[in-house]
């Protein structure tokens, strides 16, 4: 009798497993590569500080999705000192998906049903200099499902700026952007 009961325990659990498993890869979001030349002052690598903006790009897969994700896409970020992500921004898909201006994060309807584009776009400030950022889905059962990490750019602050004249400085001066 008690193998019987061992066995229809761990025949329930599985079961459970692979309800679990089935829901939550059913959602799927991909968070991509920074691009440098969505930089607003072209620069060949980073971003200079309140001139800059940060964009990154990212996709939420839920063609199959069940009822028990909660529609809330975040963002959060760690920078490089820290053990802790902190929370950058969230996008809920229960309101009206379409861009807005202003917003640090916003969506996107795509042309496939069940598939949301998430834009970040932010100041770059040196606050966020080299930080990881991720995205995640959050799901009605308290788990969590992420995306890849992905690194935001040097921030640069202030820039020297001066004229050179026969080897010698002749006008110097710092101007923050």
């Amino acid at each position: 009798m008690m193998v019987q009961q061992t066995k229809q325990f761990c025949r329930n659990n599985v079961l459970i497993f692979l309800i679990y498993f089935t829901i939550t890869a059913a959602q799927n979001i991909t968070l991509y590569n920074y691009k440098q030349s969505d930089s607003v002052t072209s620069c060949f690598t980073g971003l200079i500080q309140e001139r800059d903006r940060f964009v990154f790009h990212s996709d939420v897969d839920f063609k199959n999705a069940s009822s028990d994700w909660s529609r809330i896409i975040g963002f959060q970020y760690k920078p490089p000192t820290s053990t802790d992500y902190i929370l950058f921004c969230l996008v809920d898909l229960r309101s009206v998906c379409s861009g807005i201006d202003g917003s640090k994060c916003y969506c996107n309807y795509t042309d496939t049903n069940g598939v949301y584009h998430i834009v970040i776009d932010a100041t770059a400030l040196i606050a966020f200099s080299n930080s990881s950022l991720r995205g995640y889905i959050s799901y009605n059962f308290n788990t969590t499902s992420f995306s890849s990490s992905q690194v935001i750019p040097t921030i640069y602050g202030k820039m020297a700026f001066y004229v050179v004249f026969n080897h010698e400085k002749i006008i110097a001066t710092t101007k923050k952007f």
